[in-house]
């Protein structure tokens, strides 16, 4: 029996180097975003979470037992060179059965998001 796959959106945004004339300095223009799909075992998936540090829950705190609906992001980092800012998060798809959104959760608990069991 082969392992499940987790289907997962892998979507970045890039930011233009933010006009601040007129604005303050917590101000970015609207980013362009690119949506991956992609089918990920566990493992792949805690590996990505783990090696790109994707690991700022969509909410704060994080919740113990996160659904489909919260997600995971990088944080956010800047090209000195253009001024461009990129942003990448890992989202649970909604394609996905019910039964493989334990896998979510346990990917978190992999990439020390959360502890335990919930």
């Amino acid at each position: 029996m082969s392992a499940p796959t987790v289907k997962v959106n892998i979507v970045t945004t890039v930011y233009p180097a933010p006009d601040f004339d007129g604005h303050d300095a917590d101000y970015l223009p609207d980013g362009e975003s690119e949506l991956e799909a992609r089918d990920m075992t566990f493992s792949e998936l805690a590996l990505l979470l783990i090696e790109e540090n994707v690991i700022m829950p969509s909410s704060w705190p994080p919740p113990q037992n996160p659904g489909p609906h919260d997600w995971l992001s990088c944080e956010p980092s800047q090209d000195y060179r253009t001024g461009e800012w990129t942003e990448r998060s890992v989202h649970f798809s909604h394609e996905n059965p019910r039964h493989l959104e334990k896998y979510w959760r346990k990917a978190w608990q992999a990439a020390g998001v959360i502890r335990g069991a919930a």
